[in-house]
């Protein structure tokens, strides 16, 4: 997949503080303050006498932006291992198999690992082997889907819940605009339902809309993180709809896909659209003005989960919550990161 610039600079940086101390950069200002809750105590943490090995566990690379985070984070780690900084790295891809990804990281941690960074395909599912790993002596980094232990080191997100609460409020406001006061039927495209960003999205939306009870939720169809889904999802949803004021998408690349079926319906309402997620389909389209906005979930988790863990190795503490900042983007910022002349699936933060 191409880089883009703001990638390659970003992975340069973190090559230079690798060799400087190992430290992951300091989170932005506006970053939300980390989640102060006690991590249960560790076995103590094995000892690293030699570059570590890195265990990765994957949910999957089942759509653009997760072979975009793999993409970033393999190439930071192959960097580290020529550099003599790791001695290796094993790599599992769940491919959305709850089972798979379990047995294949129950692989790594025989083979033996000093970090374990992962990303749990559902909530609960990878307790029992994150959960080993912990008692072991190995750091646990959880990154983009949360886990319902609480035995791990620490867990790096956007705050997704705030994501969905800004994306909600916009929403709000259009709404306004257009119909003289907050009401109105729109449609909620779900990401992965039962993965934590589709849940703390969720979250965040009937966080705000719950206060306007004249907006509804007339539809929640399911489009799994992915364009085809999204197309379909939406192609029923507008059989059984007439009227559709608005669209708030957990995913860009279900959105791309819902929109698609759109123009194919010929449907000349669904104007009001705000979505979640970086997807560079969704930004050409903020930039020509069908979209209003849609609210950062940045590729680069995968890479600075692995950081963050580098940190532990080295004898740092962390929070039990690392946040990347939440970023807005609609018309008056949107070059700063849209690829116009990029595929819709690059991924560019």
């Amino acid at each position: 997949m191409k880089k883009s610039l703001i990638a390659v600079v970003i992975c340069i940086a973190m090559v230079s503080a690798f060799a400087a101390c190992g430290q992951a950069p300091a989170a932005p200002s506006e970053t939300a303050t980390p989640t102060q809750t006690a991590t249960p105590t560790q076995t103590e943490t094995k000892p690293v006498k030699e570059p570590p090995v890195i265990g990765v566990s994957n949910a999957s690379v089942s759509n653009t932006w997760r072979v975009a985070m793999w993409d970033m984070l393999k190439e930071q780690l192959d960097m580290d291992k020529n550099n003599g900084l790791i001695k290796d790295y094993y790599y599992v891809d769940g491919e959305d198999n709850d089972a798979k990804q379990a047995a294949g990281t129950e692989d790594m941690l025989n083979k033996g690992i000093d970090l374990l960074v992962i990303a749990p395909a559902t909530e609960s599912a990878l307790d029992g082997v994150i959960e080993k790993a912990y008692d072991s002596g190995v750091p646990v980094v959880v990154f983009d889907r949360r886990c319902t232990t609480d035995k791990y080191n620490t867990f790096v997100v956007t705050d997704d819940v705030k994501n969905g609460e800004m994306a909600a409020q916009r929403m709000v406001e259009l709404l306004t605009a257009k119909n003289g006061a907050p009401k109105g039927d729109i449609v909620v495209i779900q990401g992965w339902v039962g993965s934590g960003p589709q849940i703390d999205r969720q979250k965040g939306i009937d966080n705000v809309l719950s206060k306007y009870p004249d907006i509804k939720q007339i539809a929640q169809p399911d489009c799994k993180f992915q364009r085809s889904e999204g197309k379909k999802a939406m192609a029923d949803v507008l059989t059984r709809f007439s009227k559709i004021d608005g669209i708030i998408s957990h995913s860009g690349e279900g959105l791309c896909g819902a929109l698609e079926a759109v123009d194919e319906a010929g449907r000349t309402d669904c104007q009001l659209i705000t979505c979640i997620d970086g997807y560079n389909g969704v930004l050409k389209l903020i930039k020509n003005g069908r979209v209003d906005s849609t609210y950062l979930f940045p590729a680069r988790l995968g890479l600075d989960a692995y950081l963050v863990g580098r940190k532990i190795l080295a004898g740092e503490s962390v929070e039990k919550t690392t946040y990347l900042p939440n970023i807005a983007v609609n018309k008056d910022n949107v070059d700063q990161y849209v690829k116009m002349d990029g595929d819709d699936g690059l991924w560019t933060y």
